[in-house]
């Protein structure tokens, strides 16, 4: 079932998967500002595009060549076997769920059905969560998955459900001060092969 004003449900392996959407005004009034997203998404080789301006530094993409992105969900555990009283975490495992993307339907969405039918792994996905600083559109988190297995395609009326697997991720968080100079930022990498977090 489908709500573009809370969220999406999704039946899969046994279990229900709620995808929050991003937040849609349901009077249907745009004068109270722009109507824009929160999140956008980059999918290698998919043909993914808005007519967005604006850079992605840690990927070197215009936001041109991403489309928006309505909703996302993952879940991550420490998976910890034995003795976990003594700390020493030799018997556990870093595990990620599937990760569900819902975007408009467009032209990358055939790549996507295509991806899912041939097994093909996808090199490089990049999502982005955006602000406006200082009249400026910027980047203040952006989330780089590779090499990327294709799990699910959900075709639902206007909106294409699409959910990988990873091996690696890569998460970046931007700071901003006040007068929209960055601060700062924080990383966190997780490298699924070798179970390393860094």
């Amino acid at each position: 079932m489908i709500d573009q004003y809370k969220g999406l449900e999704i039946g899969e392996d046994g279990r229900i998967v709620w995808i929050p959407l991003a937040p849609f005004p349901d009077t249907g009034d745009r004068s109270e500002g722009t109507f824009a997203p929160n999140w956008m998404i980059y999918i290698e080789n998919a043909g993914t595009a808005s007519k967005i301006e604006g850079s992605v530094e840690d990927s070197g993409k215009n936001l041109t060549e991403y489309t928006y992105l309505f909703g996302w969900f993952c879940e991550a555990e420490r998976k910890v076997l034995g003795g976990a009283g003594v700390n020493l975490f030799t018997s556990s495992i870093l595990w990620y769920s599937v990760i569900y993307f819902v975007m408009p339907n467009g032209e990358h969405s055939a790549f996507i059905r295509n991806a899912v039918h041939g097994g093909v792994i996808i090199p490089t996905i990049n999502f982005v969560r955006l602000s406006r600083i200082d009249n400026r559109v910027v980047v203040i988190q952006s989330i780089t998955l590779s090499t990327c297995h294709p799990y699910s395609y959900h075709s639902l009326h206007d909106y294409t459900v699409f959910a990988v697997t990873f091996i690696v991720r890569n998460n970046l968080v931007y700071g901003y001060k006040q007068d929209g100079t960055l601060e700062g930022q924080n990383i966190c990498n997780v490298d699924l092969s070798s179970n390393v977090v860094t």
